[in-house]
């Protein structure tokens, strides 16, 4: 007679259920979106996902922040309007969309940003379908709608302190026809930055677009002031390590409007 002996043998999951947060004025789970970010990085399991309505206006009058991970969880958190389905992946979106999207506002002058990272850093941030504004004209808005990092902080005074692998995917960032400013749409100061299918228009002043190194650190601002957003493709300056970083753009390709900062090889884009 012949025994089978049968085990059973545990497998962990390879995949987790994402964490949902929904944001929105009422009925929702959160009121407030500051507080679904802060909760979200301060997670000890992922990934976290932040939904918030489409159709629905955040303001702020001092800026929303991505603060550094406080829990347990380092992986993606992402940001994403509650129709984000409806714009499809890989094509740029435009201005029409808007319906799609979650508006973020800022309702203050100045420096005032309407996102920005506050942490040292601020990692893994997925900006998706939402539209970042002004809330009326006159506000004299000097500042950037999207600020990643900041360049001349002192607080980033080694590569382990700066903001990296945060991306912009399918957004509209804008400023008001005829109005003064914003002066930049998204600052860039990080590392494995990507802005993927993103529109970027009436930001002042300034060229076209202007990506180039700022001050100290690798600092890139993108400018639109046209209605067409970005223009064609062009090199930007090479860093001093030798590589290069290239602005991917080409009016009327729904594939472009692309860009993406270096990739340090100490750090992977594999967490989820």
């Amino acid at each position: 007679m012949r025994t089978f002996i049968v085990g059973l043998i545990s497998i962990p999951a390879l995949w987790a259920a994402p964490a949902v947060t929904t944001v929105c004025a009422s009925g929702c789970d959160q009121s407030s979106l500051q507080i679904a970010i802060n909760n979200a990085a301060a997670a000890s399991s992922g990934p976290q996902v932040i939904v918030l309505k489409a159709g629905e206006t955040f303001d702020t009058a001092s800026g929303f922040t991505l603060p550094t991970r406080s829990g347990s969880y380092t992986g993606w958190i992402t940001l994403r309007s509650s129709r984000v389905s409806e714009l499809p992946a890989k094509t740029r979106v435009a201005p029409s969309d808007t319906a799609k999207m979650a508006t973020l506002r800022a309702t203050s002058g100045g420096y005032t940003s309407v996102l920005y990272t506050s942490g040292h850093p601020s990692s893994y941030w997925r900006l998706e379908g939402l539209e970042f504004t002004l809330s009326t004209t006159s506000l004299n808005n000097t500042g950037w709608l999207v600020g990643i990092g900041y360049g001349k902080d002192e607080a980033e005074t080694e590569p382990s302190r700066i903001s990296h692998h945060i991306v912009v995917d399918r957004c509209y960032i804008h400023g008001i026809a005829f109005d003064n400013g914003p002066r930049d749409g998204i600052r860039v100061n990080g590392d494995n930055i990507e802005v993927l299918n993103s529109y970027i228009s009436e930001i002042k002043p300034g060229p076209l677009v202007a990506a180039h190194p700022v001050r100290r650190g690798p600092e890139r601002r993108l400018r639109a002031r046209h209605p067409g957003g970005l223009p064609p493709a062009r090199r930007l300056p090479a860093r001093r390590d030798g590589e290069d970083r290239r602005h991917h753009h080409r009016p009327g390709n729904p594939a472009a409007g692309v860009w993406r900062s270096p990739r340090r090889p100490d750090q992977s884009s594999d967490r989820h």
